[in-house]
């Protein structure tokens, strides 16, 4: 309805704090580009730092970034892992093979301590045993006395019990006895016992030693045959006959044996 005349337009008192329109507009445009700059801001910063340290996101460079890395992190721990797990195992069989050998050594040396102790108490048994066997007593052997003498007994003959053994004592060693003297008891022998030694007796003697006893003897047996004359043989009897010694027979010349 138009205005009465008389009455003019209503002017519009603006109120304490209120905003224009045009006011409006520009505060709101500021508002708008302080937080643009904002966000470029944090594009910016967020674009600075490595894809795998950004917060985890849905973007498509996370899901691509992401679990790569993991992946290469879990496979160079576990071949770190393997290697260790390699040389672990690598040392432990070394140290099982030197506790192995320790282990064997330790029990060769103690199967040797025990075989040498036993070795030593049986020749201190033997020493004992030969001890009762005294010079005067070996010098009246017979040839049932040397049947009783333990062949390790005799083995651990001094040289002189050796010298002193009668020749029927010599005459009279088993093969058995003679394996078991040794080669200086043998060379502390007088030619005299030597001469009792048979080639059976000899025969268990290595071929060198055997013939450096047979060259030994060879010129004592030909001088102590030469001292049997056809006259003095003609009146031996019987029982002196069995007296002369084997090595001496066998050097008798054709005149003597007839």
């Amino acid at each position: 309805m138009p205005p009465k005349v008389g009455q003019g337009t209503a002017r519009q008192e603006s109120k304490p704090g209120a905003t224009s329109p045009g006011n409006s507009t520009s505060s709101a445009g500021s508002a708008t580009n302080s937080k643009f700059k904002q966000v470029s801001e944090n594009v910016q910063k967020m674009a600075s730092v490595p894809s795998y340290m950004r917060p985890k996101n849905n973007s498509a460079e996370q899901k691509s970034d992401g679990p790569r890395f993991k992946y290469k992190d879990v496979r160079s721990s576990a071949a770190v892992l393997a290697k260790k797990n390699a040389e672990a195992a690598a040392g432990e069989a070394a140290r099982q093979h030197r506790d192995f050998l320790k282990a064997e050594e330790k029990k060769a040396a103690e199967e040797e301590a025990a075989r040498l102790a036993a070795l030593n108490a049986m020749i201190n048994k033997s020493r004992e045993q030969a001890a009762k066997y005294t010079n005067e007593r070996l010098r009246t052997f017979r040839e049932a006395d040397m049947k009783e003498v333990d062949p390790e007994v005799l083995a651990v003959f001094k040289t002189d019990q050796i010298q002193a053994l009668s020749v029927e004592g010599i005459a009279s060693l088993s093969s058995a006895q003679m394996n078991k003297l040794s080669f200086v008891q043998i060379k502390a022998m007088s030619k005299e016992q030597m001469s009792e030694l048979t080639d059976e007796q000899l025969s268990v003697l290595p071929p060198d030693f055997k013939m450096q006893v047979k060259d030994t003897l060879a010129d004592y047996l030909k001088t102590e045959a030469s001292k049997y004359t056809i006259e003095r043989l003609k009146s031996l009897t019987k029982d002196e006959i069995k007296t002369i010694s084997g090595g001496v027979l066998a050097a008798f010349s054709v005149e003597q044996i007839e």
